[in-house]
């Protein structure tokens, strides 16, 4: 019985497997095919002006992407697919924006508040809507808008804050949102009007350095302020600030902050200093 029972466990165990394996490989092909399927399509329609929607958004022609773009509804050239963002930022960022014609300023202000956090909606009246808070909220496009045309220009507002989870840690740290530092500060760098609310004191600190000002005392002293203020000046290249980048590696006020400002001074190209080369020497 025993044996019997052994059998017929194996046998639906390995008829589990070849299952498994089966509708995988199924799986696998049928991906491989949609890929393969997308990739002709957009080789067919790549640099086409003339290609139909939404080939015409998801493949543009890279001849005079963006006259074209300014005679389109930015809703029509974002939601063909996704990643579109992309195409827009990048082409903008290969020009200049000076060279931005002003009717493409809408899509390019809705294309950057992508990255900063904001869902788009489907629905075109809601799309709409959104659409004229990041216009009339993002900078440096409506400040370029009002020096070309002024009153083309939406009345200036706070760029929209999306609706985010709000984390609590549990050494009950105060809360912060799930974007993450980076989004935050730029979101509050780029508005046009200021936010009602003020950032927590990490974002408020790296504003201040992006910004072109240095960290104030206070923040070289206190615990995950020192260490991010090391990366944030590092990443802009301040060799000159080597030797105090060292000096935080020593004293920093927690063990982050010193490592941080370890790893700023090696960016910088310290390789003299006794700290980074016992570190090297167990690597």
């Amino acid at each position: 019985m025993n044996i019997r029972l052994a059998m017929v466990s194996l046998i639906a165990a390995i008829a589990a497997t070849v299952a498994s394996f089966w509708l995988d490989h199924t799986d696998r092909l049928r991906t491989a095919e949609a890929i393969k399927g997308w990739a002709l399509s957009h080789a067919q329609w790549r640099d086409d002006p003339n290609a139909p929607e939404p080939w015409r958004w998801r493949a543009p022609s890279s001849a005079n992407r963006l006259a074209r773009w300014s005679t389109i509804k930015p809703q029509t050239f974002l939601l063909a697919g996704a990643g579109q963002e992309v195409w827009a930022v990048n082409e903008a960022a290969g020009v200049g924006k000076q060279a931005v014609p002003t009717e493409v300023i809408p899509l390019l202000s809705i294309s950057t508040a992508g990255f900063l956090g904001v869902a788009l909606p489907m629905e075109t009246h809601h799309f709409d809507m959104l659409a004229e808070g990041i216009v009339a909220g993002l900078d440096p496009w409506r400040t370029v808008m009002v020096q070309r045309c002024g009153d083309c220009a939406p009345h200036a507002r706070a760029f929209p804050a999306p609706d985010v989870p709000v984390l609590i840690a549990e050494n009950s740290l105060d809360a912060h949102g799930a974007t993450g530092i980076n989004i935050d500060v730029e979101r509050r760098r780029r508005s046009v009007v200021p936010f009602n609310n003020s950032g927590r004191p990490l974002t408020e600190m790296v504003i201040r350095i992006r910004n072109g000002a240095m960290p104030t005392a206070a923040q070289w002293s206190t615990p995950g302020l020192a260490g991010m203020a090391a990366l944030e000046l590092a990443a802009q290249g301040r060799t000159d600030l080597a030797a105090t980048f060292q000096q935080l590696g020593r004293t920093g006020p927690s063990r982050t902050d010193r490592i941080a400002g370890l790893w700023a001074a090696h960016l910088m190209g310290v390789n003299d200093d006794p700290y980074l080369a016992a570190i090297e020497a167990l690597l």
